[in-house]
């Protein structure tokens, strides 16, 4: 591979991890406005919007590296102004892509999907002894029931007092 194609081709991918960090950043900031998100998934996002951040910045400066190495008569690409700030564009790139499928699976996996809700359960359920709402909760099917428990619990955890603070 000649040095014009070497430069041209570390020049291109660099590009592209930029822009995929950008898009990194667009899509963290857009996952961060769902309703209902915990917080702890709120801290991996921003955690995965960081390592995009630092992708962005370090990828800037090593295109700043190539295009500086690519002027020179012999260019030495595996040189540590060029190597290490694209290392670590890339490294970070990885690890917030990494870090942002872990916030998603937090927020999806411990929680019930959200378009199952108006299949499976009516908004509102009370509880009550009444006979009929006993057989009416009986001939649901076992996923249903599990939904319907899950809603149960949220409700009683949003309307419990908590105990006083002394």
């Amino acid at each position: 591979m000649s040095n014009k194609n070497q430069a041209d081709y570390f020049q291109g991918l660099m590009q592209q991890i930029l822009t995929l960090s950008a898009g990194g950043i667009a899509a963290g900031v857009a996952f961060m406005q769902i309703n209902g998100i915990g917080h702890s998934v709120v801290v991996f996002i921003f955690i995965a919007i960081t390592l995009f951040v630092v992708s962005l910045v370090f990828g800037i400066w090593g295109l700043m590296a190539i295009i500086g190495v690519a002027g020179d008569e012999k260019p030495d690409f595996d040189q540590g102004g060029v190597r290490i700030p694209n290392l670590i564009s890339v490294g970070g790139f990885f690890l917030g892509i990494f870090v942002f499928l872990f916030a998603a699976y937090l927020h999806y996996s411990f929680k019930p999907s959200e378009k199952n809700l108006s299949t499976s359960v009516q908004p509102a359920v009370e509880i009550t002894s009444d006979p009929s709402l006993i057989i009416a909760v009986q001939k649901l099917n076992k996923e249903q029931q599990l939904l319907l428990g899950y809603f149960i619990d949220r409700a009683f955890k949003q309307v419990t007092p908590s105990p006083n603070k002394k």
